[in-house]
């Protein structure tokens, strides 16, 4: 019995040190979306922000409303993530953006990696213009 008591207060000692020592960070997100030169309109469905982990990606928030600002479409997204993990001091951000900028105008997912942040207890005000014709492609 007296094992069973010990290995239960050890337990919730390991989750009230990971609670004690998450982190809450803010992320502000903002810029502007184009598509190269060709000067054909193009749509984007969506923009949605992930966090790169080893096992699964921290999905974080998404937007599909943009405004139209002469070639391109500016967005705007803040999101939150409590943490990276135990020994991880750094979010891996990545965008994934859904649009038609390719020669046949097919739709696809293309990812978006960013600059690393530090993991922290605080705010991010990061803007990123990203022209999606130049952007290395990565499909997802």
């Amino acid at each position: 019995m007296a094992d069973v008591c010990i290995g239960q207060m050890c337990l919730s000692l390991c989750f009230f040190c990971f609670d004690v020592f998450r982190t809450d960070t803010t992320f502000h997100f903002n810029g502007k979306l184009t598509c190269g030169t060709q000067g054909a309109p193009f749509k984007v469905n969506f923009l949605s922000v992930y966090e790169r982990d080893l096992i699964k990606d921290d999905y974080l928030g998404t937007i599909q409303n943009f405004e139209k600002d002469g070639s391109g479409f500016k967005y705007a997204i803040d999101v939150k993530d409590n943490g990276d993990g135990p020994f991880n001091e750094v979010y891996e951000i990545f965008f994934v953006i859904q649009h038609d900028c390719t020669p046949d105008r097919q739709l696809i997912n293309q990812r978006v990696s960013m600059t690393g942040f530090q993991v922290m207890n605080g705010q991010f005000y990061h803007t990123l213009d990203i022209d999606l014709q130049k952007s290395k492609r990565r499909l997802v």
